[in-house]
């Protein structure tokens, strides 16, 4: 909120009780939030998107508490603008305490260490990018504009040694200048972290997995809100075509990764298989070589006769022992799953690995069917009989009578009991990922099979579970449980971004096939995606609240699904590139590549 006269803003992360939001929430639920805190009351002026807050070089700045890195560290900066003057200096961050700082002009950084100097001279163009940044690692300094990297090396470069917590000032010298985002990524250690942004309010916005964190504007009035502006739009890699990416995956990965292998279970398919299709997927929709189609259809072909049914035939898994399983194959143990076991060591049939696998599968018929690419329509017609009969198998998992709450979902079933129905399934229904990932392949096959329409009123009793226990709030942003517990709201827990990936999803299938025609949940869940996610350059959060701080390996997330929400807020391609370009800097397992390829457009 901005006001036409100075004012001091703070964005702290605190520990509180959470507000009641309707009848799902309580004031026994605490969770981290972060916080808006208002010194003063004034009117609130609504700006565009997106916006940067601009620094008078007089007397405004911003403050927050020190960051010290652990180790090496990236500093991310988008810049809302430059200063005319290609010379001007502008100190972009110090200490109130110490003597470091970082100042840039157009084309150059320096940056000051104890008593040293180190800079960059003349050989970017921030002015043109509006991205900065800076990555100090023991004895090296880079400093890019996003699409050129220039190094420096010296002894007394040591990261540890600096420390800041001011923006646009040092000591009594304030800079001009205007801040879009500011990321703080300790390479060391990630939730050390920090994320700065500015809303399309012109408030501030702060990600950090420390509660004490704030960002403090100082001085700050209506007329210092620059909006309408792009995010700065950075290089995600050197690599930047599908088949240049491709010869990497395959040089690292050779051929069809998981083909060769005979032991693969549920849980390699669902959480490794998935991920290998869409990137063939994807690969395929931008390039439309028939190849990388071939090698998605080759996979899926190795998943479905991997099933444990198929298996059953040739004696690799002829018995049933399934710990957990649709009712019929616990109560009958000639029965074997037309699915997928998760593991060797877990002999369960669930709803979630069935749904991923079948949710990667019935992406591959919606392209061949689409396309009408009638040279694949046998593998589409196969797979689309194989996928009825597992989805078919879990029907007695479902229900819409279980729990008069709830419109519709999947249970676990119940073990201590040979009941079919409601009193064959335990009191809590499934996650909703999965329930949502499930639905989507549901949804495929409602479109494609010969029985229109079967599976709609699962679909869209599920669908109905997860809007209705969505959490609205008054800056367009929802927010959602990971799971619904009958036991009340102290045992449930916010969704994450890596499976929130899986949720978002569903919405954005169902929102292109005209399934789901709410344009009020997909803003929200776009609007989430930019308002509490994506807020700046540096790591998201672990929680759809904007809570805590995800792993490397769960920032790779947004790159799936939550970008196809661009639909609905274009920003979350720049943004999502943002997040790919740290997430994928140092690339070690295929997953990073995947993430990479949907970041590529040719």
């Amino acid at each position: 909120m901005i006001a036409g006269s100075p004012h001091t803003y703070i964005l702290c992360a605190v520990k509180r009780h959470a507000i009641s939001l309707g009848d799902r929430m309580s004031m026994m639920k605490i969770k981290l939030i972060l916080t808006l805190v208002l010194i003063f009351s004034f009117n609130i002026k609504t700006v565009l998107a997106d916006t940067a807050i601009k620094f008078n070089g007089v007397n405004s700045f911003a403050s927050f508490d020190v960051w010290q890195p652990t180790g090496p560290f990236k500093i991310v900066v988008w810049l809302g603008e430059t200063p005319n003057d290609p010379s001007k200096k502008t100190y972009l961050l110090s200490n109130s305490n110490t003597k470091e700082f970082l100042l840039f002009n157009q084309s150059s950084v320096q940056m000051k260490f104890g008593d040293k100097y180190l800079g960059v001279w003349s050989k970017l163009n921030f002015y043109q990018t509006r991205f900065l940044e800076v990555t100090v690692k023991n004895g090296e300094l880079i400093a890019s504009d996003g699409l050129k990297s220039v190094s420096v090396k010296k002894d007394f470069i040591v990261p540890t040694d600096v420390s800041f917590n001011w923006l646009f000032r040092r000591s009594n010298k304030f800079s001009e200048g205007a801040l879009q985002g500011l990321g703080l990524i300790d390479l060391n250690n990630i939730e050390n972290s920090r994320n700065f942004g500015i809303s399309d309010r012109g408030e501030p916005q702060l990600i950090s997995a420390n509660q004490d964190s704030f960002f403090e504007l100082h001085n700050i009035t209506s007329a210092d809100l620059i909006s309408g502006l792009d995010v700065p739009n950075p290089k995600v890699s050197d690599v930047d075509n599908v088949s240049s990416l491709a010869e990497l995956i395959f040089a690292k990965y050779p051929g069809n990764p998981m083909i060769n292998n005979e032991s693969n279970t549920g849980n390699e398919y669902a959480w490794n298989g998935y991920y290998w299709l869409r990137t063939y997927l994807h690969f395929y929709n931008v390039s439309n070589k028939l190849k990388y189609l071939d090698m998605a259809i080759e996979l899926a072909n190795k998943m479905l006769s991997d099933t444990d049914l198929v298996r059953s035939t040739n004696g690799f898994s002829a018995t049933n022992s399934y710990k957990r399983a649709p009712k019929l194959f616990l109560n009958e143990r000639d029965e074997i799953a037309p699915g997928w076991k998760r593991s060797l060591s877990d002999s369960s049939i669930t709803v979630l690995t069935d749904g991923m696998i079948l949710n990667g599968v019935m992406r591959i018929v919606d392209i061949i069917k689409t396309q009408k690419l009638s040279d694949y329509y046998n593998f589409a017609d196969i797979s689309i009989l194989a996928a009825q009969k597992i989805v078919d198998s879990h029907d007695s998992s479902y229900s819409v009578s279980k729990n008069s709450s709830i419109k519709g979902s999947f249970y676990y079933v119940n073990l201590y009991n040979d009941n079919y129905g409601d009193s064959g399934l335990y009191s809590n229904p499934l996650a909703h990922n999965h329930n949502l990932t499930m639905a989507t392949a549901m949804l495929y096959l409602d479109k494609w099979s010969d029985r229109p329409d079967f599976y709609k009123s699962k679909i869209m009793g599920i669908i109905d579970f997860f809007t209705e226990n969505l959490e609205y709030q008054d800056d367009g942003t929802c927010t959602w449980n990971y799971n619904w517990d009958r036991r009340g709201p102290s045992y449930e827990k916010y969704e994450d971004i890596n499976h929130g990936h899986i949720d978002v999803g569903l919405f954005v299938v169902a929102d292109e096939e005209g399934y789901f025609n709410n344009l009020d949940i997909m803003n929200c869940l776009a609007k989430t995606a930019v308002e509490r996610i994506a807020i700046g350059p540096g790591p998201i959060p672990q929680f759809v609240t904007g809570e805590g701080i995800s792993s490397k390996g769960e920032q790779i997330a947004f790159s799936y699904d939550w970008r196809e929400l661009s639909k609905f807020e274009p920003s979350i391609i720049n943004r999502s590139n943002n997040i790919m370009r740290h997430a994928v800097s140092n690339i070690t397992w295929f997953r990073q590549y995947a993430a990479l390829a949907m970041t590529l457009e040719n």
